[in-house]
C-alpha cells in the first residue's frame, strides 16, 4: 500500500510537471503598435482646454 502511495505521487507530480513545462509562450502572434511621430502624439493627446 505504501508503494502504490509513493507511485500515485510520483505520477501525479510528473504529470503536473509535465503540464505546466509544456505551456509555451505564444506571444508571437500579437501585434506591434507603430510608433507615432511628434506631431501625432501631440494631436492624440486630450488637453484640458479643449473642454473649456
Amino acid at each position: 500500500m505504501n508503494t502504490m502511495k509513493k507511485l500515485f505521487y510520483l505520477l501525479t507530480v510528473f504529470t503536473l510537471t509535465a503540464t505546466a513545462v509544456s505551456c509555451s509562450n505564444d506571444d508571437d502572434h500579437l501585434t506591434v503598435e507603430e510608433q507615432l511621430t511628434p506631431s501625432q502624439t501631440l494631436s492624440s493627446t486630450p488637453w484640458q482646454t479643449t473642454g473649456a
